[in-house]
């Protein structure tokens, strides 16, 4: 779908290299220890500036394992004097979920310590390129084209199997984190693309729900594969295109690679259920070039003329092109309390957050959780649904994985420092949250 914007406001866009000029901790393996030892490929944040609603609206895009408050809040002080009115709560900030970047996040340290010095040195590069695209001048996006394709590279973790006990010959019945291939996940690579008034794509949006952890407990720093994915589009659109990778509703989702022969551990450990294959260098660049392929695909211009002066334009396949008139941008956050999902957090003042940003022709709809991919049906209304924003303070399972237990469940919290268990039926008031309703039996549900 190709959509004139007649009214799109101006907007700021760059992107800033934020790889660690050193050794550091990496965030992602409560095993992993020490710091890294190099560099496989670098690391990276982009941003679209704009105003949503007579308020600045910065979306942000991050190669790290989550976001915090902290970075929140100090790149809104330090943003202040040059975007009026600008506070925490316009930025919103996407981590990818890469398992190989130093942690901005100082709450979780049992994922890996956070650096106070590097958490700086982002602030101030990303501060620095979005000043310095403000004195360049804001850009006019004339066109937006979003597009979808099928990738079926990632494939859901969760498997409810039989698992030999550690140091015993005892079996239990028991999630897994083991491929599960009966359980489908959304596959579907969507992208938008923001074009000026020259033709020229200025920034590519893209989702695909996976698990950023294909290279394995390694100690190199890497962008994993949304770093190839992003090479690939700046071979065809140039160095300067701004790539922001959503990482969707990607909680129990992760790359597609399958144990073909077992040894007589992996047979012993778990005897009715093939596991996850370790990718050498040769099967992890394949994996990565074909998700890179199905993204470009996706974000694949239209083939026929984009015509800029206001008369009917026809898309490649020769469908009219729609127009958006009146562009009514806003961003609306709506919360739930932790406390109402989970027990054990009376006293928790913290949020489960949906953030939804409508810049038509574009919506998102931005989750303060590791959501599971059973939650995809109460946000099929956006264009782009992510988890992995702001901070996030654990996994979000559906009510069918909360009876059956797992890392999404409870295995997560210690390394989360989180100290509550999920109540059961959280279903309604989570699904409610995401649709933007009253959950049902709440005849208060605010404005």
């Amino acid at each position: 779908m190709l959509t004139r914007l007649a009214a799109w406001p101006g907007c700021y866009v760059g992107h800033v290299d934020i790889t660690p000029e050193g050794p550091l901790p990496l965030a992602g393996y409560k095993n992993r220890h020490g710091a890294s030892t190099g560099v496989h490929s670098s690391l990276e944040a982009g941003f679209l500036l704009c105003e949503a609603a007579g308020e600045p609206c910065l979306l942000i895009g991050l190669d790290t394992l989550f976001a915090s408050e902290a970075l929140r809040d100090r790149l809104a002080d330090t943003l202040a004097p040059r975007i009026a009115g600008l506070a925490a709560r316009h930025i919103q900030l996407v981590a990818s979920h890469t398992h190989y970047a130093p942690s901005l996040d100082p709450t979780k340290p049992r994922l890996g310590e956070a650096n106070e010095a590097y958490l700086d040195t982002v602030v101030m590069r990303l501060a620095r390129c979005i000043v310095t695209a403000i004195d360049d001048g804001g850009i006019t996006i004339s066109h937006c084209r979003t597009t979808a394709a099928e990738c079926a590279e990632n494939v859901h973790r969760r498997r409810l199997t039989w698992v030999r006990q550690r140091r015993s010959l005892r079996f239990t019945k028991q999630v897994a984190t083991a491929p599960n291939t009966r359980v489908a996940v959304d596959s579907m690579v969507r992208s938008s693309a923001l074009v000026d008034g020259e033709g020229a794509t200025r920034l590519v949006l893209w989702s695909w729900p996976c698990h950023p952890v294909s290279r394995g407990q390694t100690s190199l720093v890497s962008a994993d594969f949304p770093g190839v994915v992003r090479s690939r589009l700046r071979s065809q659109y140039g160095d300067d295109v701004v790539i922001l990778y959503l990482p969707g509703l990607s909680g129990d989702v992760r790359p597609r690679q399958i144990q073909q022969s077992r040894s007589l551990r992996d047979v012993m450990n778990m005897p009715f259920a093939r596991g996850f294959a370790p990718f050498d260098e040769d099967s992890h660049a394949s994996w990565c070039a074909r998700v890179a392929a199905a993204v470009a695909d996706a974000t694949a211009e239209s083939d026929g003329p984009v015509g800029l002066d206001g008369s009917l334009e026809l898309d490649g396949s020769g469908t009219p092109v729609d127009e958006v008139t009146n562009v009514g941008a806003k961003v609306d956050t709506h919360s739930l309390p932790l406390a109402d999902i989970l027990i054990g957090l009376d006293d928790d003042t913290r949020s489960l957050d949906c953030t939804r940003v409508m810049l038509p022709p574009l919506s998102l709809a931005l989750i303060n959780a590791e959501v599971c991919a059973g939650y995809a049906d109460t946000l099929d209304d956006v264009d782009h649904a992510s988890g992995c924003v702001n901070s996030v303070h654990g996994y979000l399972p559906t009510d069918e994985q909360i009876a059956d237990g797992g890392y999404e469940v409870e295995g997560f919290a210690p390394l989360f420092s989180l100290s509550g268990r999920y109540r059961r039926g959280i279903a309604g008031p989570v699904g409610a949250l995401f649709r933007n309703r009253p959950a049902d039996g709440d005849t208060d549900a605010g404005a």
